[in-house]
This record gives C-alpha cells, structure tokens and sequence, in this order.
C-alpha cells in the first residue's frame, strides 16, 4: 500500500508542474512515529522502491526518511526538519491523532502537501489515505464472535497505547465484543505490534 502511496504523492506533485515532469525532482519527508515492527520496515523500504520507479521514468524522487520511536515531539521535529529542507511533501505514520494540527498548518502555509498514512489525523491541513482502523477492527472482532458461535475466551494483544490507529482499533473490537456477554476477554496487552 506504502508503494502506491508514494506514487499518488510524486503524482500529485508532478501534476501541478509543467509537461515536462520527466525532468523534475521532488523530495518527500517520511516520518515514522515507530521503527520496532516489520510493516514498519517494509513501509520505508516500499517509499524507497517508488522512489527509484520514478526515477526509471525520468522523474527523480528523493525519500527522506526520520524516525520517532513513538515520540511525538520528536515527530513534530522532523517536520520542522523537512521544512527547513524544502521538501515538497511529507508522508507522515502520526503517533497522535491531535498534536501534528499546529505543525501541519504551517507545512501547508509553506505550499507542502502532508499525507497521513495508518492513523487518522484531526488537521484539515493534512490528507489520509488508509484504512478505517475502527471498522477493520470490529470486522475481525464480528468474525471471531461468528467463528466462536458467541462463546469463548480470548486475548487481545495490541500495538502501542495511545497510538492513534490502536486506539481506535481497541474501540473497534470493544464494541463488538460488549455485544457478546459469553465471549470474555481475559486480558488486553500492550505488545508494541511485535509478533514474537
């Protein structure tokens, strides 16, 4: 999904450049709110394969990569970083739903296009493209309800409290677990989305 991502964004910026986008370049800001997981692996290196098929059609797209550890401020770091570099858009994995809307109106007042990805994000200054996390959570929540016939016991282990997308897959599958007094949820861990 990342690779697409990242071709919607060189798109978009070449779009509003002259016929000749062939002979333009762009640098993208990629900020990673978490590095501990291997989506997030495969994230960075999915941006850096589509920078490189642009630049096969003539098209040179420069990915910056920073990463946050889960530290928002360290987040809104790197979009000052990118900033001051001059970057034409920033990709952004936010570590909180709120905190990015000061930074991010000041990435649009500089003309910066700002695209979050995984977890939705409450500024009107940034686009989303992904999932609705709450829905895809109850889905997978519905399935195990049906498959356990209504009654069982289960596990939740989760990502990072206080993630966006966590969050609201935690509200996700709540909501459909409340309707199913026979299906007890032993325990909810935190596992920071390792799958060991």
């Amino acid at each position: 999904m990342f690779r697409h991502l990242m071709a919607a964004a060189a798109l978009v910026l070449a779009a509003g450049t002259s016929a000749y986008a062939q002979e333009q370049s762009f640098k993208i800001g990629l900020s990673n709110s978490f590095v501990g997981s291997e989506w997030r692996t495969q994230m960075i290196e999915e941006a850096q394969a589509a920078a490189k098929a642009w630049g096969e059609k003539g098209v040179k797209v420069e990915v910056v990569v920073q990463s946050g550890n889960v530290d928002v401020q360290g987040q809104i770091g790197h979009i000052r970083n990118f900033m001051n570099q001059g970057v034409d858009a920033i990709l952004i994995n936010p570590g909180s739903p709120t905190a990015f809307d000061p930074i991010f109106a000041q990435a649009k007042a500089r003309n910066i296009l700002v695209i979050a990805t995984d977890a939705e994000v409450s500024s009107k200054d940034a686009l989303y493209v992904g999932i609705d996390q709450k829905a895809w959570a109850a889905q997978s929540a519905q399935w195990l309800a049906d498959a356990l016939k209504g009654k069982g016991s289960v596990v939740a282990i989760n990502g990072i409290a206080g993630n966006p997308a966590n969050e609201a897959r935690v509200a996700g599958y709540r909501e459909v677990f409340k309707k199913y007094p026979d299906i007890k949820v032993l325990n909810e861990a935190n596992a920071s989305w390792d799958q060991a």
